[in-house]
């Protein structure tokens, strides 16, 4: 005869959760009569069918069974059936306990983007960064050039939408990596994170100024036709460049056509 059955979710230096993930040990526990054969079933696990369980020698009448949880082991509030077998080959059954197994980790938030596609002068201190996530789930979002960090936890809707702004001004400018990922979900599992990089470019630009180098204007080409002008652009962060334009000259002779 069964007295009562326990269930426990076995995981090392972690409290008792309320669902397992891969790695975690099923322990499960029968109290009944002494001498019998006792075994047990994890409903929607082939691998965890009619598993034996052995009886503690020092507190006769109670056996336990363990079973660790595999990759690809999910089920939902599955029941946990035990049974008796005593020595004359009478058999009872219990199927009181209940158990969830998850292995499933979250998966990657997907759409996540900036508005623009850049980080610039316009939004640097109000970046928008949104994406679509499981509904009602914990999101986080990690701003990064490399050195600095910003970090920032909160919440999908019910559709998963997700958006959260940042003051981007302590990140440099260059790449800045965006990562998102969801929170660990029941039985424990990481989130899968989805990255994009985005540039950040906050330089004043200004429009290159033009200057003709007139040591060099004008200077016509041998029959006159035309004029060879040299024109240098001046722009940011000591560019320049000549340029070379020849040009008819307005004065230059023309050929008489017959």
């Amino acid at each position: 005869e069964i007295s009562r059955i326990t269930l426990e979710i076995v995981r090392s230096g972690k409290t008792p959760p309320p669902a397992a993930k891969a790695g975690d040990q099923l322990k499960v526990t029968l109290f009944g009569e002494s001498g019998g054969e006792a075994r047990f079933s994890i409903e929607g696990l082939v691998r965890a069918q009619n598993l034996l369980m052995r009886e503690d020698p020092v507190n006769p009448g109670t056996y336990t069974g363990n079973y660790t949880v595999l990759d690809g082991d999910n089920v939902t509030n599955a029941l946990v059936a035990v049974t008796l077998k005593d020595k004359v080959g009478n058999q009872n059954a219990n199927k009181e306990q209940r158990v969830t197994i998850d292995t499933t980790p979250p998966p990657p938030p997907t759409e996540l983007t900036v508005a623009g596609n850049v980080i610039n002068r316009d939004n640097v201190n109000d970046v928008p960064v949104k994406g679509i996530a499981t509904p009602n789930a914990s999101v986080s979002l990690l701003l990064t050039d490399g050195i600095q960090r910003l970090e920032k936890t909160g919440q999908s809707d019910s559709t998963g939408a997700f958006r959260m702004s940042f003051n981007a001004s302590s990140l440099k400018d260059g790449i800045v990596q965006i990562r998102a990922v969801e929170g660990t979900d029941l039985a424990g599992n990481p989130g899968i994170p989805a990255e994009i990089n985005v540039l950040k470019d906050t330089q004043i630009g200004t429009t290159p100024d033009f200057a003709i180098n007139s040591p060099f204007l004008p200077r016509p080409n041998a029959d006159g036709s035309s004029v060879l002008y040299f024109i240098t652009i001046f722009g940011t962060n000591g560019f320049n460049q000549t340029v070379t334009l020849i040009a008819t000259h307005p004065l230059a002779p023309r050929k008489p056509h017959y």
